[in-house]
C-alpha cells in the first residue's frame, strides 16, 4: 500500500493531531541518562552518588542571582552551554563516562574519550556518613577530591605518586585521577563560575535528527 495509507502511521509515535509537542534533544539526553544510571546501578547492585557542581557569580551580580536562577543554571541541559560540566551528575562504580577535559591531552586522551569510573575519592568529612547510609541513592554533601578513572584500552601506567593508594592486585593500566575543574559561562547576563567534573554519561548520545 501507499505509505500514507499505512495504518502504522496512525499509531504512536506517529500522530495526526494538529498539536505536536517536541522535547529538546539535550533535555531528552539528561532524562534518559538519569534513567539509564539508576537502572544500570540497580542491576549491578551499586549505590548511585549524586554530585552537584558548585556555581558562583560575580560579587556585583549576587543580588540578581535568585533561587529560581540558581535552579535553572543547575538544570541547563545543553553540554556546550556549560562547557561540558553538568550541574548535577550521577555516578556509580564501574560506570562508563565520556571525558571532556582538555587537560588530559598530555595522557593522549581527547574529548569524548571513553573511561570507566573505578572509584570516587571523597572528602574526609564525607567518609563518615558513607558507611552509615544504606540508601541506593546518596546525595554527596561535599565536592569529591577526584574521580579515579580508567581510560578504555590505554596501556600506559602513571607513577605511583600520581595515583591514590591502591590494592596491589589492581591493574593500573590507564588509571588516572580527574579533579574538579572550573569553567565560566553566561546565563541570563549572569557570569557563572562552575566547579565540577568534565565528564558525561556514556550511555546516551544526542539524537541530531529523526
Amino acid at each position: 500500500c501507499e505509505p500514507s495509507d499505512d495504518p502504522r502511521l496512525k499509531l504512536p509515535p506517529f500522530s495526526t493531531s494538529p498539536n505536536t509537542y517536541v522535547m529538546h534533544r539535550h533535555m531528552l539526553r539528561v532524562s534518559q541518562s538519569f534513567h539509564n544510571v539508576c537502572r544500570s546501578a540497580a542491576r549491578a547492585r551499586r549505590r548511585v552518588y549524586v554530585v552537584s557542581s558548585s556555581d558562583t557569580v560575580r560579587p556585583a551580580e549576587t543580588s540578581s542571582c535568585t533561587e529560581r536562577l540558581r535552579r535553572d543554571v543547575l538544570r541547563l541541559p545543553q553540554p556546550r552551554r556549560t562547557k561540558y560540566v553538568p550541574g548535577v551528575q550521577l555516578f556509580y562504580i564501574q560506570m562508563r563516562l565520556l571525558l571532556f577535559w582538555k587537560g588530559c591531552v598530555r595522557l593522549g586522551l581527547m574529548r569524548g574519550c571513553p573511561c570507566v569510573l573505578e572509584d570516587i575519592v571523597f572528602q574526609p568529612a564525607e567518609r563518615a556518613g558513607l558507611g552509615a547510609a544504606d540508601d541506593e541513592l546518596y546525595l554527596v554533601q561535599y565536592m569529591p577530591v577526584a574521580l579515579l578513572l580508567r581510560a578504555v584500552g590505554a596501556q600506559w601506567v602513571l607513577p605511583a605518586d600520581q595515583l591514590p593508594a591502591l590494592p596491589k592486585h589492581l591493574d593500573r593500566r590507564g588509571l588516572f585521577l580527574l579533579k574538579p575543574t572550573a569553567v565560566h559561562f553566561v546565563h541570563e547576563k549572569l557570569h557563572i563560575k562552575r566547579v565540577g567534573f568534565a565528564v558525561q554519561d556514556a550511555s546516551v548520545r544526542v539524537v541530531w535528527s529523526a
